[in-house]
């Protein structure tokens, strides 16, 4: 009796520590993968600026949205929203951390790993304030996203949904 709880005693206890160093490879490895994906938040953020500026300035000037305007607006819309969804898998995967009281995760590897979870909120809201919200204050361009856009597989009220859960009172909620 006594050999079969010290062997389960030390296989526990040897699980926590394999379970703690996975994590921390995970984690160690998703912090590059990050990177590049704040990498490309930045540059999606200064072309949807120059693309803003572009359009809105043919708009101010009576010229309609060309072909080119069209795809540029679409393909933007796309990129715009798989960055969002890569930074939600970040979230949601580390964020159950915040409540996790398992020994078998050191104090250090679970701060990681919120502070991974943390920056990827902080990252949509500054994409969202610098980038997105430019196009939902305007109401010719706002209409036009919102549309469906088969083509591009984007649905309808896309830009509608990232303001709302910008907006959203429980997602701030969750970032405090």
């Amino acid at each position: 009796m006594i050999k079969t709880t010290l062997i389960l005693i030390v296989f526990f206890l040897s699980t926590a520590v394999f379970a703690d160093e996975a994590l921390k490879q995970q984690i160690n490895q998703d912090t590059e993968e990050y990177q590049r994906l704040v990498e490309q938040a930045l540059a999606y953020r200064a072309e949807t600026l120059r693309v803003y500026k572009d359009i809105k300035g043919s708009l101010e000037n009576d010229i309609p949205l060309s072909g080119s305007d069209i795809e540029v607006l679409n393909d933007g819309m796309k990129k715009h929203l798989a960055l969002r969804k890569a930074f939600y898998q970040v979230i949601f995967y580390y964020k159950y951390l915040l409540d996790e009281k398992s020994e078998s995760i050191d104090s250090e590897t679970r701060l990681k790993g919120i502070m991974l979870s943390l920056s990827a909120a902080l990252v949509l809201y500054d994409n969202y304030l610098l980038a997105i919200s430019i196009f939902e204050e305007d109401t010719q361009l706002r209409r036009y996203l919102n549309s469906k856009h088969d083509g591009y597989e984007i649905a309808s009220s896309q830009l509608t949904d990232v303001t709302l859960e910008y907006n959203s009172l429980k997602n701030r909620q969750k970032i405090r």
